[in-house]
């Protein structure tokens, strides 16, 4: 495919880096970043029962990290009573993973919800986000968290410091200290909260749908005219 000499485009300046590393060191390389798939609400639903409600969005696959995102949430039950745990997605791991959280007694704090056809419903009722995944080439429901103004405490990989833009109070390294560093993000929950606020703007325009299409149509064109 190479040898035609095509417009190559990534959905982030990693996956452009990793296809450079692996395939072809001087390829010329587009980024796209995907697009927002989700619509904005006005306003944030009220919870009536004083909890913190803490997410996780995706597929439950072994990449996922969500072994650790179970130990995790039973780690930040003990200093955070409050807190209780919701995970929208399915996969290969469901059932595994629902027996692990049996397993480590917190069955009455994580709650499974499958896969929901309306996804903002998740982001509108949630005051946090954790995400570890290992690997990631963008990270959709990531960008999709900060939109709605919901902090996202997330693994500290390529293609998510990406999306942070220098914002490193978000990113968490997945070694033997992780659980501490997400409680020193969470005493401190107001100013990174205050942060997405922010952000969220910038966020929301940088990877609308309107600037993910004319991106899309210079190419088309500029390979039309080439």
């Amino acid at each position: 495919a190479l040898l035609v000499k095509p417009q190559l485009v990534a959905n982030s300046n990693h996956t452009a880096a990793s296809f450079k590393a692996k395939i072809k060191k001087n390829a010329s390389i587009l980024t796209v970043y995907n697009p927002l798939h989700i619509g904005m609400p006005i306003t944030r639903f009220a919870q009536a029962d004083n909890k913190f409600r803490v997410i996780y969005v995706g597929r439950l696959e072994p990449g996922k990290n969500m072994f650790t995102w179970i130990d995790l949430a039973k780690n930040i039950a003990v200093y955070k009573p409050d807190a209780i745990f919701h995970i929208y997605g399915e996969g290969s791991e469901r059932a595994k993973l629902e027996d692990y959280v049996k397993h480590v007694n917190m069955d009455h704090l994580i709650h499974f919800h499958g896969f929901i056809k309306d996804i903002t419903i998740a982001y509108m009722h949630a005051d946090l986000m954790i995400f570890l995944s290992k690997y990631e080439s963008f990270g959709n429901v990531v960008v999709e968290s900060l939109a709605y103004g919901v902090p996202v405490i997330c693994s500290d990989i390529p293609s998510l410091r990406e999306i942070m833009q220098g914002n490193e109070d978000f990113l968490v390294p997945l070694n033997n200290h992780i659980a501490s560093e997400v409680k020193l993000r969470l005493d401190r929950y107001d100013a990174l909260k205050q942060q997405v606020e922010i952000m969220k703007h910038t966020i929301t325009a940088k990877y609308s749908v309107e600037s993910h299409v004319e991106q899309l149509l210079d190419i088309y064109k500029s390979v039309l005219l080439g």
